[in-house]
């Protein structure tokens, strides 16, 4: 398959086979959101591989194993449906959710809340500004009364292997999500 090819089936995928044109108004939204719902397994596979084999983490392996069959049946209805709004609702209920039980598991450790800097970018791009602040707020607050609920009990964090993993793939995933938003942004 040469690169023309490649570039037209990605553009295919992307925008569910043409049914989101560059001229429609949900372009960039759909063009995320397919994006997400692609990465997310695969990420979550990642480490899913990662949590089994070299950190013996079963829980929070069945957690992301969860997390990348969610995400794909919600790729999977999308592609059937072409329904962003209840899908970007879904996407973004799976990675709330899968953080929380993650952060439940991990508590302080590993240097886990790394993850939340990928919250804002997601959820505001594919909620819009209004909806996505609800959110996020209602998240934050969750996440503070969390910390707030647990810190008395925590040791300090360790900076690990474990560490270094949950830091330099948050740092991946937000360079990945700046990086299309920049893009969009000079796109639009």
């Amino acid at each position: 398959m040469d690169k023309k090819q490649r570039t037209g089936r990605l553009k295919s995928y992307f925008t569910n086979n043409g049914r989101f044109e560059e001229t429609h108004g949900s372009y960039r939204e759909v063009y995320l959101l397919n994006a997400i719902l692609l990465v997310m397994p695969l990420v979550c596979l990642a480490f899913t591989v990662i949590d089994i084999f070299f950190f013996k983490m079963y829980l929070a392996a069945s957690i992301n194993a969860t997390s990348a069959v969610l995400a794909l049946l919600a790729l999977i209805y999308f592609k059937k449906t072409d329904n962003y709004k209840p899908v970007a609702y879904f996407a973004v209920t799976i990675l709330i959710l899968a953080l929380s039980v993650f952060f439940y598991l991990t508590q302080n450790q590993y240097f886990s809340f790394a993850w939340l800097a990928i919250m804002p970018p997601i959820v505001f791009f594919l909620l819009g500004n209004k909806k996505g602040s609800i959110v996020l707020l209602l998240y934050g607050i969750y996440i503070i009364l969390f910390i707030l609920g647990n810190k008395n009990s925590w040791s300090h964090a360790e900076f690990n292997v474990e560490a270094i993993s949950n830091i330099v793939g948050s740092i991946f995933t937000l360079t990945a999500l700046i990086a299309y938003f920049e893009k969009s942004r000079k796109e639009a």
